[in-house]
């Protein structure tokens, strides 16, 4: 009986760790492999970027990519452009965070990504970084 009991706490507690780390998703790709987003810290910063194939960025992307932050407690959304910079066969639009957006304190952060391509298109899912 005690074993059972153990089992089930230790259950119960992967379950609870598993669910609260897979919650804040900070990268996604595209099923094709066109385009990636990413709201990553490396190097103390937090860099929120959109990367595709350097051909795709500006015949179909428009060469530019809004990068719009949904901060915590009900602020308003704050969107800059971004002109994707062809790097080899690679292009990004990129923004780091502390610099391009006001910080509003603790909490969780969403973060989008669009392209005018004819028209306003969301590119992915919404991302989430925690302060």
């Amino acid at each position: 009986m005690r074993r059972m009991l153990a089992a089930v706490c230790a259950l119960a507690i992967l379950a609870l760790v598993f669910t609260s780390t897979a919650a804040a998703r900070q990268a996604h790709c595209s099923p094709s492999g066109d385009f990636c987003t990413s709201a990553e810290l490396a190097g103390g910063k937090r860099t929120l970027r959109v990367g595709t194939f350097a051909s795709l960025a500006s015949r179909i992307f428009g060469g530019r990519a809004s990068i719009c932050v949904d901060p915590p407690r009900r602020k308003p959304v704050r969107c800059i452009r971004r002109d994707f910079v062809r790097s080899g066969p690679i292009a990004q639009a990129s923004a780091i965070w502390r610099r391009a957006f006001p910080n509003h304190g603790r909490g969780i952060y969403r973060v989008r990504f669009y392209v005018r391509a004819p028209k306003k298109t969301r590119l992915g899912p919404t991302l989430s970084f925690r302060v």
